[in-house]
């Protein structure tokens, strides 16, 4: 952990979660004079997922690394750095591993400041059996032996990013692969026998990152995008920057003899991941309750994106039947919650995973794109994406940079949309002098 401190403190505390410190590996070190402090003792606590490291005397100010050493073990619940097996042509049992950490499970696989806020540069190295592939966010640097029977492959490091989009993958892969008009490396990888699957996902890829590079007015961040198919995962997909991972039933198909529901599906949740590589990745959401800004925008987006890829399918159509009803019905119901809800801890963030914060944050976005219209949308859109790169950003930031582009009063008028759980509801009745009615919002 390499670190900058104005100020004098006592303690370093960092969230971590089933992990195991070696007690006399911690030391604090000064960057400027290699000074070097020792921890006296070290709290975990169970309840905030952290582990306080105490010293005797102030630390020193300025930049500083943190060094320690920890084990863990590889779970098997599909969250942090977790262990999947699948069966190859033979019918034998193989072997991979991977991470899901969105989230608040990085700190499952290693100690660090485990909020969306508190990005990083990552530098990961990982010593993995030598007939492995390894992956994670950035290009391949170097690889080459380590013990016997293993290998050490370093990557490049990785741009400022939250640690909830940090991924590695280990295993036997097939992979087939496609480059943008700019040169972008897009490679589908899966296990063995299964890559060619994945080639209608690699077109929607290709023919997606270079939509959404004109659209926000940025080009794709990094060099490579790697697509992993993966047999055991607990959602659709994930966004990890550079390293998306795919739930093999929404990912691989046989696109000659697929019905194009499936297609449709795939399309969609390619759209949706490719989506947060600019709004998720580049530029994050300032605390988990703006996690609407993510996932609604996403889910507009996936809609947006895919229409203009196949025109012929009638997206739109399916969605107002599909999301839009059901973010009504939800939102309809005396359990429903606003599209933006104030959390307090990053645990209680899984409670507003929901269709709301989806599909109805989804459907208040279209909205808005309707009301301000596309091409002042898509400016305001571009400006907050370039005021916000590589850094954080909170819901009244967006609505600034669309009022800026539109000029027209977007936060006054999506306070109640987004802050306020319900819907207007229009009642309409027809008499002998025309029509009359009203809108409450309830």
């Amino acid at each position: 952990e390499d670190f900058e401190r104005d100020w004098y403190a006592w303690s370093i505390q960092l969230h971590m979660k089933d992990l195991n410190i070696i007690h006399d590996s911690v030391v604090f070190r000064r960057q400027v004079d290699r000074q070097e402090r020792r921890p006296s003792t070290f709290v975990v606590d169970a309840g905030s997922e952290t582990i306080t490291f105490h010293f005797d005397d102030t630390l020193p100010g300025g930049n500083a690394t943190l060094e320690l050493q920890y084990w863990g073990k590889l779970r098997g619940d599909m969250t942090g750095l977790y262990g999947s097996t699948y069966k190859d042509a033979e019918g034998n049992t193989q072997h991979m591993a991977l991470t899901q950490f969105e989230a608040v499970a990085a700190r499952r696989m290693l100690p660090c400041w485990d909020e969306p806020a508190m990005k990083a540069i990552f530098n990961i190295t990982l010593v993995t059996p030598e007939d492995m592939t390894a992956l994670s966010n950035m290009p391949m640097a170097t690889e080459g032996p380590a013990a016997e029977g293993k290998k050490r492959t370093t990557f490049e490091l990785t741009p400022l990013m939250s640690t909830y989009l940090l991924a590695v993958a280990v295993g036997k892969f097939d992979t087939i692969e496609k480059e943008t008009a700019s040169g972008t490396l897009i490679r589908v990888l899966a296990p063995p026998g299964h890559a060619q699957l994945g080639s209608f996902a690699l077109d929607v890829a290709v023919s997606a990152l270079e939509y959404y590079a004109k659209y926000f007015e940025i080009a794709f961040p990094l060099p490579k995008l790697d697509m992993l198919a993966a047999p055991d995962f607990a959602a659709g997909a994930m966004e990890n920057w550079g390293l998306v991972i795919f739930r093999e039933v929404d990912f691989l198909c046989n696109q000659d003899t697929v019905a194009v529901a499936k297609k449709i599906r795939i399309a969609n949740v390619v759209a949706h991941e490719l989506a947060h590589m600019w709004f998720g990745n580049l530029v994050t959401l300032e605390w988990w309750e703006h996690l609407w800004l993510n996932e609604g925008f996403a889910n507009w987006m996936q809609t947006h994106a895919t229409d203009m890829l196949f025109p012929q399918w009638g997206i739109w159509e399916q969605y107002v039947v599909q999301e839009q009803s059901t973010a009504l019905a939800l939102d309809s119901l005396r359990s429903s919650h606003p599209v933006q809800v104030p959390l307090y801890r990053g645990q209680e963030v899984e409670e507003v995973f929901d269709m709301i914060s989806y599909a109805k944050g989804g459907s208040v976005v279209r909205m808005l794109h309707n009301f301000l219209g596309a091409e002042p949308f898509r400016k305001g859109i571009a400006l907050y994406m370039k005021r916000r790169a590589y850094g954080s950003a909170n819901t009244k930031d967006l609505w600034k940079s669309l009022q800026e582009a539109s000029g027209k009063p977007v936060g006054t008028l999506m306070q109640a949309w987004t802050r306020r759980e319900g819907f207007p509801l229009l009642t309409v009745a027809a008499s002998s002098g025309g029509l009359s009615g009203g809108g409450p919002l309830r």
